[in-house]
Order: structure tokens, then C-alpha cells, then sequence
């Protein structure tokens, strides 16, 4: 039976068997297989987290693994979360060489499925590693001697899970980042306004606040894949001018604009067919 660990620290005493689940990723240490599945858009800290769990795997007297990844109901990157897992990843690289047997990673659609495919690329990986669309694409290419624990994992990732208010409204936004009123989300999400606000603030966040993520988010997928000017990637991702989205970007991500697009421009593979 696999053991629900309380925090990190209870987790970290005793991995073996155990999952933890933070607000934004759950990672299970089975043994000879583990995974980590994200959603949502997972903070600086969640990844600190998320990686602190991984390195459970590479301890003194583990076993060689293999790793499944979930990463369908990832709905953005932050990019200082996307630099710790990548520097997680790129001081672990001589141990997956022979600690990590095989690792699928199950990709989200779109864009975020291209930068799912092109972190591999940046990391150029010792260990043999697969991206798929499908999950059972991926439990087929990754059989471990241990089937049973790879059902077990398998089954805790496909479980149906609760869909919170933040997730709904971070979808509304995906078409609605000009002018939204939160009387028109309340609405679509098919609650009153003073309960949308509630709920968003017992999820610790606000209507501007997640507004403001999803045009960051907006300008950041605009800065990657098009060769628009500041302006136009303002005026496209809501913003009323490209000033407000410098200010907004900086404070989200840690980066301008022009940086953050020096940076990852380029970087990202197209998907495998």
C-alpha cells in the first residue's frame, strides 16, 4: 500500500512507498519506479519541492528506476520554476546515466507540449528518454521489471481529480484577456461573483492576480513563436501598453520582455510526430 506522506519533511524521512502532493505536482517514490505528475502552473517553490522529492530517487542505496512523467494538465511554465528543474536536472545528468533507466514523459497539447519536447533538447540527456502524446504510449515503451508499481502510479494519474476554481478561470482567460469582467467569469464558471471571490481567495490568489498571470502567459508563448514588436505583443496579450507588460513580466518571471525572449527564443523543438 503506498503511504500518503503529511509534508516534505515526512516524506523525506521515509520516501520509499510514499507519495507527497503539493499544490501544484504529486510525486510518488515506488521503488524501482517513479513519477511526477504537474498541473496548473507550478511556482518556484512547488519546483523546489518537486525536485527535493526527485532527489529521493538518486540517495545512496536506491535502485536503478524508471520514471514516468505526467505532464497533461500543465497549463503554463514559469520560467524561474522551469530554471530550478533544469538545473535539478543538469546536476543529476552523470547519475541518470545509470541510476535512470528509462523515463516517458507524457506531454500537454500545444505549445507547452513544444517546450515539454524542447527541455530535452536543452538538457541533451545521458538517459534514454521518450516524449509521447498518450499515456498508454508511454506505459507501453517504458516496461519496468515491476509492473504492478507502474499500474499503481499509472491508475494514481489517471484518477479523477477536483477541478478547482483557479484551473476553470485560468481557461475562461485563454479567450478572454481583453477587457474580462469578473461578473462575465463568475458567469461562464457558473457561480455568483461574491463566491467566485471567496473561492479565490481560499485558494490564495485574486480575479487581477490571475488576470495578470494569464497576459504574462500570453506575452510569453507571443515572445517564443512570433517576431511581434513589444507593443503588438502587449495590445495582443491584453495589456494596455508595452509598458504595463514590461512592468507585469518583470515581477512574474524576474525577466523584461526582451530577455526572456533572448533567452528562449529558439529553444523550443517542434513536437515529434
Amino acid at each position: 500500500m503506498v503511504r500518503r506522506a503529511i509534508d516534505l519533511p515526512g516524506f523525506l524521512a521515509a520516501p520509499a512507498g510514499a507519495f507527497l502532493s503539493g499544490d501544484s505536482f504529486v510525486f510518488y517514490n515506488l521503488g524501482t519506479v517513479c513519477g511526477w505528475r504537474v498541473w496548473g502552473r507550478p511556482s518556484r517553490d512547488e519546483a523546489l519541492q518537486l525536485v527535493t522529492c526527485i532527489a529521493t530517487a538518486y540517495a545512496a542505496g536506491s535502485p536503478p528506476y524508471f520514471s514516468l512523467v505526467d505532464l497533461r494538465k500543465l497549463e503554463g511554465v514559469d520560467a524561474a520554476g522551469f530554471e530550478v528543474l533544469l538545473d535539478f536536472v543538469k546536476s543529476k545528468k552523470e547519475q541518470m546515466a545509470t541510476q535512470l533507466v528509462r523515463q516517458a514523459v507524457v506531454r500537454p497539447a500545444g505549445l507547452l507540449g513544444a517546450l515539454s519536447s524542447g527541455f530535452y533538447v536543452l538538457l541533451e540527456p545521458s538517459h534514454r528518454v521518450q516524449v509521447f502524446d498518450a499515456m498508454d504510449a508511454a506505459v507501453r515503451w517504458l516496461e519496468p521489471p515491476d509492473s504492478s508499481a507502474l499500474a499503481t502510479l499509472v491508475a494514481a494519474f489517471e484518477a479523477e481529480t477536483t477541478v478547482s476554481l483557479v484551473s476553470s478561470l485560468r481557461r475562461w482567460f485563454a479567450t478572454n484577456l481583453h477587457e474580462p469582467a469578473p461578473a462575465d467569469a463568475a458567469k461562464a464558471l457558473n457561480v455568483s461573483l461574491r463566491t467566485m471571490q471567496r473561492r479565490l481567495t481560499t485558494e490564495k490568489t485574486s480575479f487581477a492576480a490571475e488576470l495578470r498571470l494569464a497576459r504574462v502567459e500570453a506575452a510569453q508563448r507571443l515572445l517564443t513563436d512570433s517576431d511581434l514588436k513589444l507593443a503588438a505583443v502587449a495590445l495582443d496579450a491584453g495589456f494596455p501598453s508595452s509598458q504595463q507588460l514590461a512592468t507585469s513580466f518583470k515581477e512574474v518571471t524576474g525577466l523584461t520582455p526582451s530577455a526572456f525572449r533572448a533567452r528562449y527564443r529558439g529553444n523550443v523543438a517542434a513536437p515529434k510526430p
